[in-house]
């Protein structure tokens, strides 16, 4: 199992946590240091690392504002990274609670998802309690 280093220090740093067996949960209103790209990509490729096997990603956009849509580098390093060293595993991302913010950063990072990532991602209203 992943301890990212940040986040002994600070567990609220990043947001990527695994709430079921193959289930990863994020939500990324609730990083303390969202804008911290390398810590980040670190944290994501720590904890999907150590998982084996097909898993899903709910991505949790309450509170998504902003100021979190502008730090385009840590969106592009995360699509990066998912497309090109864990997308044959991942079965969806469901993103939850969405605004006006998510479409936007979803235009911008649209570019560095593969077909087959972009293909998974599902847009839902609202969070189902059965999921977390």
């Amino acid at each position: 199992m992943y301890e990212c280093p940040v986040c002994a220090q600070d567990p609220m740093s990043h947001s990527l946590k695994q709430v079921h067996p193959g289930v990863f949960y994020t939500k990324p209103a609730e990083a303390t240091k969202y804008w911290d790209k390398d810590g980040i990509i670190e944290h994501y490729d720590g904890v999907l690392g150590a998982h084996e096997g097909a898993w899903k990603w709910i991505f949790d956009a309450e509170g998504f504002s902003a100021k979190h849509m502008f730090e385009v580098d840590v969106t592009i390093g995360i699509a990066r990274l998912i497309t090109q060293k864990y997308s044959m595993n991942l079965q969806e991302i469901q993103i939850v609670n969405p605004s006006w913010v998510v479409t936007m950063t979803l235009h911008i990072v649209r570019p560095f998802l593969s077909k087959r990532v972009l293909d998974l991602i599902h847009v839902q209203q609202v969070l189902k309690e059965t999921l977390i």
